[in-house]
């Protein structure tokens, strides 16, 4: 049994039925322009790293190792082992088998579909890292990395999850990202250079802290792209709709749990993770840090408004 449906046993709330589907409730959003600004604040008073910011260009000529170095490349042929490596002693692993076959069936067929060519699938193995999916592009290769969160998805929500992932690749939007953090720095580096120090090492922590907000922007912007490319790729809100509702379900639902009940539903992450969760877990289901998406809400009235062309 997963983790949602523990969960699920916890709390039978319907999904849909219920929740908020208002894109963005007054509340919410004074909530989110005060987390905005301590967002804000934390990188004025944090000096710039120049090194990390320029290191996003050994992208273009290294091997991806995954997050942490603790991710398989994942094909048909390496599923066997990544069972046997890391789900060896589950009960579940016959049904997480089938998911990562039908992952991997679905991330190739879908690119073909869209033109991408052949996608480099990769599996994070870090149960402490809350990683359900994300896209990348490092050299020449087109990378989705998936973590365990995905395996509590149905499968309508990983048609919905690939298609989003594959849309962020086709955009070319982590190529962007890495073009902004790279021209942030230069930028930095030209202050450095043609302005006394008492004025450059200011105006680098102003910047710092005004561009995170823009980026935070530009992220959403892309994300909100990409949910709607995948809407109009499948040509079904079915996924979307199940992905979030689920997601605020989750949400609402580990917002009333206590933590010891927590821990025994999640064994491998630490308090210290399950205390923070549920700390920016608004009372309508959002994550109040979560600055790179739309709220959960915004996301659900997106595919509810969803119309299949004819």
């Amino acid at each position: 049994m997963s983790a949602l449906e523990i969960l699920r046993k916890e709390d039978p709330r319907v999904l849909i039925e219920g929740l908020p589907t208002i894109p963005y409730p007054w509340d919410e959003r004074i909530a989110d322009i005060r987390a905005s600004g301590m967002e804000f604040l934390k990188n004025v008073f944090t000096v710039p790293l120049f090194p990390l910011s320029i290191g996003y260009c050994e992208y273009f000529t290294s091997n991806y190792k995954g997050l942490t170095g603790s991710s398989d490349l994942l094909t048909s042929e390496t599923i066997p082992n990544i069972i046997d490596k890391h789900f060896a002693e589950s009960k579940e692993k016959i049904q997480i088998g089938e998911k990562l076959t039908y992952i991997s069936n679905k991330v190739q067929e879908y690119a073909q579909e869209t033109n991408l060519g052949k996608i480099d699938l990769y599996f994070h193995s870090n149960t402490e890292h809350l990683l359900h999916s994300q896209a990348l592009q490092v050299k020449n290769k087109n990378i989705i990395e998936i973590g365990h969160v995905i395996f509590e998805s149905s499968f309508e929500e990983i048609d919905f999850t690939m298609a989003h992932e594959l849309m962020h690749i086709k955009h070319n939007d982590y190529l962007k990202e890495l073009g902004f953090s790279c021209s942030k720095s230069i930028l930095y580096v030209f202050f450095l250079l043609s302005l006394p120090w008492i004025y450059s090492i200011p105006l680098i922590l102003l910047t710092n802290g005004v561009a995170s907000l823009l980026f935070n922007a530009i992220r959403r912007k892309y994300e909100a792209e990409a949910d709607k490319g995948a809407l109009d790729f499948l040509q079904t809100n079915t996924g979307m709709i199940k992905f979030t509702s689920n997601a605020l379900w989750r949400n609402l639902a580990l917002k009333d749990l206590s933590i010891e009940r927590l821990k025994k539903i999640y064994p491998d992450l630490s308090l210290e993770i399950l205390d923070k969760a549920k700390s920016e877990i608004t009372h309508i289901g959002n994550d109040r840090c979560d600055f790179d998406h739309p709220s959960y809400t915004e996301r659900l009235a997106l595919a509810l408004a969803f119309v299949p062309k004819a």
